[in-house]
């Protein structure tokens, strides 16, 4: 009868045992579960936070092309800026040489 006794408490403890085993095991395994959950969720913060800032980025370079197109038809050609001061200056000499003609003549 010792033995049986013996062998009924060898046979709860390997029961126990097995079922720490598996309860260890389940536990591992919801870990492991949160942490993959967790890390996907962090890889797709930080890949959106990325794809935010290449936007940004983009809108930024966008904007400054564009004040850039603007400001070039904005601003007047060097070379008709000259011109025109050419030709007034053209002018004036043009209206003195004829007020000193006119005051030789008289």
């Amino acid at each position: 009868m010792e033995r049986a006794e013996e062998e009924r408490v060898q046979e709860t403890l390997v029961q126990k045992h097995a079922s720490a085993e598996e309860r260890q095991a389940q536990l591992l395994s919801s870990i492991q579960e949160r942490a993959k959950t967790h890390n996907d969720m962090a890889l797709a913060r930080a890949q959106q936070r990325q794809e935010e800032e290449q936007r940004e980025l983009d809108s930024k370079k966008t904007q400054i092309e564009e004040k850039l197109t603007r400001a070039a038809t904005n601003r007047p050609d060097p070379a008709e800026k000259a011109r025109a001061y050419n030709q007034r200056v053209q002018e004036r000499l043009s209206s003195l040489v004829s007020v000193q003609q006119e005051a030789a003549e008289a």
